[in-house]
């Protein structure tokens, strides 16, 4: 496990710059290189829309929630924020901390990183 304070303060030492990997079901995909070496990370954008089910079983009206598949709203957290292909890490540290919360905050090796590479 990360120290999430220990990260932010490399982040804002480092005046590096996140990079824009990758888009996959809802996320963004970030790098960045700190002292100790190179991460991926994740920012969630989208949120699944939950409908609810209304009907009426034996007479009696029943209200169901269900998570919706494919209908998804942009999430609370994303807002109207402003995101570059490359950015100042610093302005993302929201989203690293979150993403080292969820065990989103991925550490990168050469062979991982060339496959990416490879695939974009």
């Amino acid at each position: 496990m990360f120290d999430i304070n220990e990260i932010k303060k490399d982040v804002l030492k480092s005046k590096t710059n996140a990079i824009f990997s990758h888009y996959v079901n809802g996320k963004l995909y970030y790098t960045i290189e700190l002292s100790k070496g190179k991460y991926q990370f994740a920012i969630n954008i989208v949120e699944p829309n939950p409908i609810t089910l209304s009907f009426i079983e034996k007479g009696v009206r029943i209200n169901k929630t269900i998570e919706s598949i494919g209908l998804t709203t942009v999430t609370d957290d994303f807002g109207n924020s402003h995101l570059e292909k490359e950015m100042r890490g610093s302005l993302l540290n929201k989203w690293i901390e979150k993403a080292i919360n969820n065990n989103e905050f991925i550490p990168l090796f050469k062979e991982l990183e060339e496959k990416i590479i490879e695939q974009n």
